[in-house]
């Protein structure tokens, strides 16, 4: 078939189709495990995109009175491991329950014997928080921000399928050295 050039420091022999869909597909695992370790100031990177959805749709909503944002919930975001599955690479986003405090004495991502933080992703997208145990109140009335949905999930979703993560993979080929029409 031909060689195969990766930057300046690769050259293979390419035979067959076999040689040819392993060496793209293990150079695109390298771009996909690359997402979470390399997204600084690369605004189509799927992660930076839902962090970027986080800070408008969730914190730039509203701005509380009783507390102080942590910015966790953004900086919880992580990328899963890329892993091959068939001719399919998967990797994933979610937010790291770890990378959250848990000061339930504080209520901050719960109260005690209440952790929240697994659940807050989709407490926050669906406008589920508030306080749904003890009733509103003054302090947390029934139609606050935080009630309202966010949809930070489904707007980082639409974003990264209207080109945003084609152009973000097709940029990290091109460094690769592939041609990406």
């Amino acid at each position: 078939m031909g060689f195969y050039t990766k930057g300046a420091d690769f050259i293979a022999l390419i035979d067959n189709w076999d040689k040819l869909f392993a060496t793209v597909k293990s150079d695109v695992l390298s771009v996909m495990q690359s997402m979470d370790t390399n997204w600084t100031n690369d605004n189509d990177n799927p992660k930076y995109v839902m962090m970027q959805h986080v800070d408008t749709d969730v914190y730039q909503s509203y701005v509380p009175r009783f507390y102080h944002q942590t910015f966790q919930l953004r900086d919880s975001i992580t990328a899963t491991r890329a892993k091959k599955s068939g001719s399919e690479i998967i990797v994933g986003l979610y937010h790291d329950k770890n990378k959250m405090d848990y000061d339930p004495e504080n209520y901050v991502h719960g109260s005690p014997g209440w952790d929240i933080r697994y659940f807050l992703p989709e407490i926050i997208d669906h406008g589920a928080s508030g306080t749904p145990r003890w009733g509103a109140n003054q302090m947390f009335p029934a139609d606050g921000a935080w009630r309202r949905d966010t949809m930070y999930i489904q707007n980082t979703v639409s974003d990264l399928q209207s080109g945003r993560f084609q152009h973000w993979l097709s940029e990290n080929m091109r460094e690769r050295g592939y041609i990406v029409i």
